[in-house]
């Protein structure tokens, strides 16, 4: 609820909730209202394993998803098998159309990586990017990736010739 959300003190653009494309709602217009509340406070909604069962695009819209996770059963071999590319493909462009971003899941190759970018995936999580760590080494981890990231932006536009 709400209400627990701010007892938490947790700041809700930080939380992204993820509910299974197979999951079953009882009572969509009650989840409707309370993700209403919880967008209104700065909260996204994930749709994850996407592809892999009953999908209710009624419900990605009802509930205002803002995120659709690629399931790993897709990413494998995406970069080298043309039926996978063509799943990616149907799904990162149903998203598009659909105005909600893209994560894929399982990417473990920088080739699937690489493949997942120059098809417009918005992110990727998997072991292309880092194997699960524990909580000092992921902290020091995202702390050196957001100071690369900023001293990038901080340098000088290369000069042309």
């Amino acid at each position: 609820s709400t209400s627990s959300l701010r007892a938490s003190g947790l700041s809700a653009h930080r939380l992204d909730i993820e509910i299974t494309e197979g999951s079953r709602v009882s009572d969509p217009r009650l989840v409707s209202k309370v993700m209403a509340e919880l967008h209104s406070l700065g909260t996204s909604l994930s749709v994850d394993d996407f592809g892999t069962g009953y999908a209710s695009l009624d419900a990605i819209r009802l509930f205002g998803v803002h995120r659709i996770k690629i399931d790993r059963s897709f990413v494998m071999g995406c970069d080298i098998d043309p039926g996978q590319q063509r799943m990616i493909l149907a799904i990162l462009a149903l998203a598009e159309h659909l105005g909600v971003a893209t994560l894929a899941e399982g990417v473990e190759t920088s080739e699937e990586h690489a493949f997942l970018a120059q098809m417009g995936c918005d992110q990727v999580q998997g072991y292309s990017i880092a194997r699960p760590l524990p909580l000092e080494e992921a902290c020091a981890f995202l702390d050196d990736h957001a100071r690369r990231a900023e001293s990038m932006r901080l340098m000088p536009p290369r000069k042309a010739g």
